[in-house]
């Protein structure tokens, strides 16, 4: 769900929901793979978010035993659809392979993307298919990053950045985006993903 929040809101919800981490050895092995399906949703966002030029300012996982999300960002907000979407992507691609059908994506959608659906909808969107195929090129960054969130509970902003091999400057920001060829090949993959500039700060929370 995509929704501006105050700072000092925000310090306190993060700070609240941090102190009711799992105890990850207890999980079963379902609690397990939806705890790892959440990692992959919330990298998915974090991953668009760079990727478009944003900033992620919080990526965690948060709640009960299987956890739930939380992807703080800012962004170009014509950009936003993209970032919604990838999170819900980056889910399928986790639970149902490379080539998600459309049956499978609204599953998603219907259930730990819901709050993703509603911000969509309420944007008058349609869903950014592709997404998919961008997210599928991005998939090995996923892969690295989604393990880290499910056993840290927090990704930063420099570890997205460091997965997609984008250098950074002074201040945790991300350097321009064609600062490096194996970037613009990156950035060539994936259509859908481009960088663009006017940030205004976002909360998706799951």
């Amino acid at each position: 769900m995509s929704v501006t929040r105050g700072k000092d809101e925000i310090m306190s919800m993060s700070t609240t929901t941090r102190k009711r981490t799992p105890q990850l050895h207890q999980l079963t092995h379902t609690e397990k793979v939806d705890r790892l399906s959440r990692a992959c949703h919330e990298v998915g966002h974090g991953i668009a978010t760079v990727v478009t030029g944003g900033i992620v300012r919080e990526c965690v996982m948060t709640g009960g035993p299987g956890g739930a999300g939380m992807c703080r960002y800012t962004a170009d907000p014509k950009r936003d659809g993209e970032i919604v979407f990838a999170g819900p992507v980056a889910e399928s691609l986790y639970l149902f392979g490379p080539h998600p059908t459309v049956d499978q994506l609204t599953e998603v959608m219907m259930t730990s993307g819901e709050h993703d659906r509603a911000a969509l909808l309420s944007a008058n969107e349609a869903w950014p298919m592709g997404i998919v195929s961008s997210m599928r090129t991005l998939w090995p960054v996923v892969k690295d990053l989604a393990p880290k969130l499910y056993a840290r509970n927090e990704i930063k902003h420099s570890d997205i950045c460091a997965a997609l091999g984008i250098p950074m400057v002074g201040g945790g920001m991300v350097a321009s985006l064609t600062a490096r060829d194996a970037v613009d090949r990156l950035l060539m993959r994936c259509p859908a993903l481009r960088p663009s500039p006017h940030p205004v700060e976002k909360w998706i929370r799951r």
